[in-house]
């Protein structure tokens, strides 16, 4: 595999972490009960909240080192247009993180934010290579 390949399949990976990761905090109370260890009963809601901004910047840390380095063309920079959509999703996780009810949205959120960028990073890529 490629360094270009493995940079970009580390960003996708690290979005389809997100949104696992956010998937587990409504779980958490249920899977603490039966004795999961899930990375959120293990940091505890409000610090796996914190943990979730770990996600996004392995993403565009991975992005940002393919362009720099001249393995990923500079339109593979095109997800980093999704950056509000982690922000509203991180900001409402952080406040929400003990509200099973407020977990949808923010769940769709990260969802939300996952599947742009990895739109986005598809489209960048295809539209090098045509151009």
């Amino acid at each position: 595999v490629g360094a270009d390949a493995a940079l970009a399949g580390i960003a996708v990976g690290a979005l389809s972490a997100l949104v696992l990761f956010t998937a587990s905090f409504p779980d958490h109370d249920a899977d603490k009960s039966r004795g999961r260890r899930t990375l959120v009963i293990a940091a505890g809601r409000e610090r796996a909240a914190r943990l979730f901004w770990a996600f996004p910047a392995a993403s565009y840390a991975a992005l940002l080192a393919g362009a720099a380095l001249g393995h990923l063309p500079p339109p593979a920079l095109a997800p980093l247009a999704a950056a509000p959509l982690a922000l509203r999703a991180g900001l409402g996780l952080r406040r929400d993180c003990r509200s099973v009810g407020a977990m949808v949205p923010r769940m769709r959120g990260a969802l939300l934010f996952a599947r742009a960028s990895g739109a986005l990073l598809v489209a960048g890529i295809a539209a090098d290579s045509l151009l």
